[in-house]
C-alpha cells in the first residue's frame, strides 16, 4: 500500500495484480479467478518514460518464488521494466533511474533519426 501511495502522489496510474481466487458479487456460491500464482504484486505505468513496470513487493532478504522468477522472463520478453522492491525509497531510487534510463535512450534515438 505504501508503494500505491507514493504512486498516487506522483500521478502514475498503479492497479494491484491480486492471486487467487475470491466470491463472486452476488449471494451464490461463485468463485472468482484471480491472476495466476506468480503474478507480480503491481502494475506501475509511466507515461513520460513510456514503459510499464511490474513491481513485486519484498521483505529485506526475500527472493522471488519459482512462479515469480517465471513471470518475469514474460515481462522481460514484453518489455517491461521489473523492481523488486523492499522499501518505498528502493522502488523510487529504481523508478528514478528507469525514467532517467528510458528518457535518455529516447533522445538518442531521436537524435539518430534526426
Amino acid at each position: 500500500e505504501p508503494i500505491r501511495e507514493v504512486c498516487r502522489r506522483l500521478h502514475l496510474r498503479c492497479e494491484r495484480n491480486n492471486t487467487g481466487l475470491a466470491r463472486g458479487f452476488s449471494n451464490t456460491k461463485q468463485v472468482l479467478r484471480l491472476h495466476t500464482a506468480g503474478t507480480w504484486d503491481l502494475t506501475v505505468y509511466v507515461p513520460d518514460a513510456v514503459c510499464v513496470i511490474m513491481c513485486e513487493c519484498k521483505m529485506p532478504g526475500e527472493g522471488l518464488e519459482p512462479d515469480q522468477v517465471e513471470w518475469a522472463k514474460v515481462y522481460r520478453a514484453c518489455g517491461f521494466e521489473l523492481i523488486v522492491a523492499t522499501s518505498v525509497q528502493q522502488f523510487l531510487n529504481e523508478l528514478n533511474e528507469i525514467r532517467a534510463r528510458r528518457m535518455h535512450e529516447r533522445k538518442v534515438k531521436e537524435a539518430v533519426h534526426a
